[in-house]
């Protein structure tokens, strides 16, 4: 269950832990309709700034950032940082990745790169497709792909199920 906890945290779905547990407490599953009306609602921020940052400067100020979580492995800071990639900051750690890195980091770029389609990435996810983790086969097979919508037909129960994303990665020709 830790595993399935640590994914969870790591994707951004850590609001479904305290429901799996009342779950398991009350000895009856949700409904997918039930699950979905526990899903906290964002609230809108508004930032105002006086002055824009310019996007050098941005590239500059989050490469660092990322770097650093790719290094520790930090799934849940990495599940930010996808929203402030770039394709300067993409290219970037295209050309710092390296096939010989361990699998921990291996699996953080590409948890980080998991929706990017530069073909810079291709090389990351073609090495993916051999990664221990299920997550990260299942993100390779997306991106190499170009479905991401085969994502939700690779679980089961919520879960990545790893028999169904090696199948996928034969049938797709990748094995």
């Amino acid at each position: 269950m830790e595993r399935e906890a640590e994914h969870l945290r790591a994707c951004g779905c850590g609001w479904l832990l305290p429901l799996a547990q009342e779950e398991r407490l009350r000895g009856r599953r949700y409904s997918p309709e039930e699950i979905l009306a526990n899903q906290p609602r964002p609230t809108p921020v508004v930032v105002k700034s006086r002055q824009p940052v310019p996007a050098a400067r941005a590239a500059a100020d989050t490469l660092p950032k990322i770097r650093a979580a790719i290094a520790a492995a930090d799934f849940e800071a990495l599940e930010s940082l996808r929203d402030v990639l770039t394709e300067e900051i993409v290219a970037q750690l295209a050309q710092d990745w390296q096939a010989a890195l361990p699998w921990k980091t291996k699996d953080a770029y590409a948890a980080l790169l998991q929706d990017q389609t530069a073909e810079c990435v291709r090389p990351i996810f073609r090495d993916a497709l051999n990664s221990p983790t299920v997550e990260t086969r299942a993100y390779a097979l997306c991106v190499l792909t170009g479905n991401f919508a085969a994502f939700t037909d690779l679980l089961t129960n919520g879960w990545v199920e790893g028999a169904k994303v090696d199948a996928a990665i034969s049938a797709a020709g990748l094995a």
